[in-house]
């Protein structure tokens, strides 16, 4: 079932919640995508993010929501998007949905796997995916093919926990194995990836982008189609 955020009850302010989104907003410019921790964390992905959806048309999909949702809250509102936002916990929206005034029913959420949110719920053409869920490689594969094809040509998707910090990250409690599949993607033809390793809490930010099928031959990768 997607709810809007007006089902939640926002009479409980989460602290928690709040004080991550006062720190959120201290930024320098340009506005919400800085804190004072600077790259450390999603600054990144939030000037990424950003640069992403103003060149590109469509709405925003998340699949596993935090920090990262303040961001693409901002974004959608600033470009008149939408945000599909997917995670299994109630507890996490229970959590952002106290913050006052910033989610709006431009914010649908999905409380849920994501097999059952792609399943069940009609999504529009996607400028930038987000996926951060379940990091098992085969689950991550299974979002990113669930997703894949909503993209539009020249569209984003951006992963998290792909670049392990060391060994002990891999493990299924971190990052697990999810960078496997980041690995299949660096051999594929139709996408170009990238990813930042010392970004995202050390756990890596790896982007990908859509080439169109009709890319004249100057503008592909060197990589074969498949």
């Amino acid at each position: 079932m997607l709810l809007k955020t007006s089902d939640y009850s926002k009479n409980t302010p989460h602290p928690g919640s709040v004080e991550l989104h006062e720190v959120l907003t201290r930024f320098v410019e340009p506005p919400f995508l800085f804190n004072e921790q600077g790259w450390e964390k999603w600054g990144l992905m939030g000037l990424l993010a950003d640069f992403a959806v103003y060149y590109t048309q469509g709405d925003i999909v998340e699949i596993g929501i935090g920090e990262s949702s303040f961001y693409f809250t901002h974004i959608a509102k600033k470009y008149g998007r939408k945000v599909y936002h997917c995670d299994i916990q109630v507890s996490d929206y229970e959590n952002l949905s106290t913050v006052p005034d910033f989610f709006s029913d431009d914010n649908l959420m999905h409380c849920g796997p994501s097999d059952e949110f792609f399943a069940n719920v009609e999504l529009p053409k996607i400028a930038l995916g987000f996926i951060d869920g379940d990091h098992l490689h085969q689950q991550v594969e299974k979002d990113f093919n669930n997703l894949f094809p909503l993209v539009t040509d020249n569209g984003y998707i951006f992963f998290h926990d792909l670049h392990p910090m060391d060994e002990e990250g891999t493990q299924e409690n971190v990052c697990g194995d999810g960078y496997i599949f980041r690995q299949k993607l660096e051999q594929r033809g139709d996408v170009d990836v990238f990813t930042f390793p010392t970004s995202a809490w050390e756990a890596g930010l790896t982007i990908v982008r859509k080439i169109p099928h009709n890319a004249p031959y100057f503008q592909r990768n060197g990589r074969d189609d498949i």
